[in-house]
């Protein structure tokens, strides 16, 4: 924790005396002792060296770049890896194409990072962001696109998804349409709802299309991807998966956002079952990025039910929408018997701003 605060204060300190003319020497020495910390790593603290690479990439000095490949290639986790290619790619010098390159088709010298599954997003986010900084890496990608080499298809698909790169959309549709293999096709859903998200119709159409799927699993697919679109064409379908299980909060969202201002109760009574940690945080999440109103008497209510669980979201939820009806009911119920709800409670004042939340 004191490294990463250290880490912190000096990216602060570096950024405050760079906006004054003729000191660059606290930024220099910033960056020096980040250097020491990933260079001298004795893999006791991997965290903390991650943290020091992503803020090694925020100063844009290409310099550093030895350093980060240092890192990667000395680093015995995934995760570490990805940092330090995250970390070169945002730094923008296309010089390092043909090594990011290297990485990205997997050769035997970078064969640690073939297994996507570890790190869904990052490894095609990082050489992706380089690799299409210009046509040519677009062109080497789309060869990788017409190809047979299942991972390399399945990588470009992911570098097109992460870095919004569209002019690529035919090839990808082809694969979306035609391809015989599941995984290359889920995968061409996602980016191609990724690079819609301006409502390229040519793409909205190639989902629409997967709606007459036999495949269940394709046509559920599209059918979210068209739905977190805006676009309705698969809505009967989402709600026929609703059906067979409401636990289903990102689902519900999707369907608000179609037009079913409804399903914000739903989220709501979601609140009162027995939710997994996860479901219930995401259920919390959405409610708050919601802000529907017609919620608000509705989880004012849950904070005086004997569900425990069901009162902690609520005074979550009221919080973090700031919710001043709510303050005289959470006020009167501070000495709760339940430690937990308590503690929801205060910090639910506190958040609202009320000065109940002190106490007397």
């Amino acid at each position: 924790m004191r490294t990463f605060i250290f880490i912190f204060v000096l990216a602060v300190m570096s950024h405050s005396f760079a906006a004054e003319e003729n000191v660059p020497a606290p930024r220099e020495r910033a960056i020096r002792v980040l250097e020491e910390i990933v260079d001298k790593n004795d893999g006791r603290n991997e965290k903390a060296v991650d943290r020091a690479v992503q803020t090694l990439s925020i100063y844009g000095d290409t310099g550093i770049i030895p350093v980060l490949w240092g890192r990667y290639e000395k680093c015995r986790d995934n995760e570490g890896k990805v940092a330090a290619i995250l970390a070169i790619g945002k730094l923008g010098d296309r010089s390092e194409i043909g090594r990011l390159r290297d990485v990205f088709e997997g050769t035997d010298k970078f064969n640690t990072l073939r297994d996507l599954s570890q790190m869904p997003p990052s490894v095609a986010a990082g050489i992706g962001h380089l690799t299409l900084t210009d046509r040519s890496g677009v062109i080497v990608i789309n060869g990788y696109l017409r190809g047979r080499d299942r991972q390399l298809q399945k990588r470009a698909l992911e570098a097109f998804q992460y870095t919004g790169e569209g002019s690529s959309i035919d090839l990808i549709v082809n694969l979306l349409l035609k391809d015989d293999n599941l995984l290359i096709r889920m995968t061409a859903i996602d980016t191609i709802e990724k690079i819609s998200k301006f409502g390229d119709p040519y793409a909205i159409r190639s989902l629409q299309e997967l709606l007459a799927e036999s495949n269940h699993k394709t046509k559920m697919r599209a059918a979210w991807a068209l739905g977190r679109l805006g676009d309705k064409s698969g809505k009967a379908l989402l709600e026929n998966e609703l059906a067979k299980s409401k636990f289903q909060p990102e689902l519900l969202k999707v369907l608000y956002d179609l037009g079913e201002r409804d399903k914000a109760v739903a989220l709501v009574e979601l609140l009162s079952e027995e939710l997994r940690e996860q479901e219930r945080a995401k259920t919390e999440d959405i409610l708050i990025s919601l802000k529907d109103k017609s919620t608000f008497p509705r989880l004012i209510a849950l904070l005086k039910k004997d569900n425990n669980k069901a009162a902690i979201s609520a005074a979550r939820v009221l919080g973090g929408l700031k919710v001043k009806d709510a303050v005289s009911t959470i006020a009167n119920n501070l000495k709760h018997e339940d430690e937990g709800v308590r503690t929801a409670f205060v910090e639910a004042l506190g958040a609202i701003g009320s000065k109940k939340a002190i106490p007397a």
